[in-house]
Order: structure tokens, then sequence, then C-alpha cells
């Protein structure tokens, strides 16, 4: 009977594992918006997570920083480079915390927005690729 049980709860546990993979696997688009160019033109854009090395404790605090400040995530997303730029960061001081945390976030906000970022009609970046950094967007 010990037998039965264990090799069921193997089983299960087996199942677990891989559905939970597969659910990552499936989720790894963020955000789509899409729109149409004054020319009839439509474009899409696509947010991917990159997983690679990816700090949940950093993610959870930028998701902080932009629920305390509700003009981070749209500016951001239009142009992930403000990041950068120390006169953009010196007005927003739930950022600055952030970023005091979290030194190396800049760079990688700036290489893969898409982790921590949705995409906005006039986004200059449209997906994160894994091990790529931001694809820009092609007109």
């Amino acid at each position: 009977m010990k037998t039965v049980l264990s090799v069921l709860a193997g089983v299960i546990l087996s199942f677990a594992l891989a559905v939970s993979a597969f659910a990552q696997n499936e989720n790894d688009t963020v955000g789509i918006r899409q729109w149409s160019k004054p020319d009839g033109t439509q474009v899409t854009l696509e947010a991917k997570r990159n997983n690679a090395n990816v700090d949940t404790g950093e993610l959870r605090a930028f998701e902080n920083a932009k629920v305390a400040d509700t003009s981070l995530a749209p500016q951001l997303a239009k142009n992930p480079k403000l990041i950068a730029s120390e006169s953009y960061v010196s007005q927003h001081p739930e950022l600055q915390h952030f970023l005091g945390q979290y030194p190396k976030a800049r760079e990688d906000i700036q290489r893969n927005p898409g982790n921590f970022l949705v995409p906005v009609k006039g986004s200059t970046w449209n997906a994160s690729i894994v091990g790529k950094g931001s694809t820009p967007q092609s007109d």
C-alpha cells in the first residue's frame, strides 16, 4: 500500500510541476495594445516578459513605486530611457527610493522594459526578447 501511495504522490507532484511550467510559458505576454495610424496602418505592440535573471523583489518594488506615482508607468512606457535622466528621476521621489534600493534597475528597465512596463500608444519599444533586450518599434 505504501508503494502505491508513493508512486501516486510522485505522479501527482510531476503533473503539478509540468502544469506550472506550462502556465509560465503561456503567460509570457503581459500586455497588447493596438491602434490605427492616420494612414490606416494597423500597429500592434506586445510586451513579453523576459524572465532570465529577474529579481521578483525588484519587480514588486517597482510595482509599488508605479502605484504610489501613477505618472511613472505611462511616461516610462513611452520612453524607458527617461529613467537614465537625473532630472526626471529627481521629480519622482518614489522612483528615487526604488533606484536607491535597486541601482541596477536603471539599466534593467532600459534594456528590458517588458519586464517592468506594458507598452502604450507612442512606446518606442514593443517586446522584451530573452537575451536580446527590447525590440524597437518599426513604422
